[in-house]
């Protein structure tokens, strides 16, 4: 029997598996139109910041998109059990905090571009909620024993 805790981040993951396969089919898909529309909404939005420029290559498309599998795969882990494998958002956790870090790094030491903005406050959201979620489940399992 599951808590409500737990029933609560299973609900959480059940909605980041459905974002986490719309942003890997735009991101793989169409790479350069995801940076077009994010400069267009930086340019009406904070024109001082600076454009992301496209990319011409797919080398690193490769590497994201086999995190993004990666992360697809612990979510639909922990779901499938969400009692017994909720250890498995630990790594989804340690990955969004990554990407948390280096967007704003980017930001800070390579060019001020609101693509790198908006990726931390993203990914760095997704790291709060889901963090705020699995240690109440955690606690509550705990709890169960």
């Amino acid at each position: 029997m599951l808590t409500v805790e737990e029933k609560n981040l299973k609900f959480l993951l059940k909605i980041w598996i459905f974002s986490f396969l719309l942003a890997a089919a735009a991101f793989l898909v169409a790479p350069n139109l995801v940076i077009r529309f994010l400069n267009t909404v930086s340019l009406k939005l904070f024109p001082h910041l600076i454009p992301l420029p496209e990319s011409t290559e797919r080398f690193w498309l490769s590497l994201s998109g086999s995190l993004m599998v990666t992360l697809l795969f612990l979510l639909f882990g922990a779901v499938s059990d969400i009692a017994r494998k909720k250890d498995l958002v630990f790594y989804v956790l340690v990955s969004k905090i990554a990407s948390t870090v280096l967007f704003l790094s980017f930001f800070f030491l390579h060019q001020k571009s609101f693509t790198y903005i908006l990726g931390g406050w993203v990914d760095g959201s997704i790291f709060l909620v889901t963090l705020f979620f699995y240690r109440r489940a955690v606690a509550a399992g705990y709890l169960q024993l």
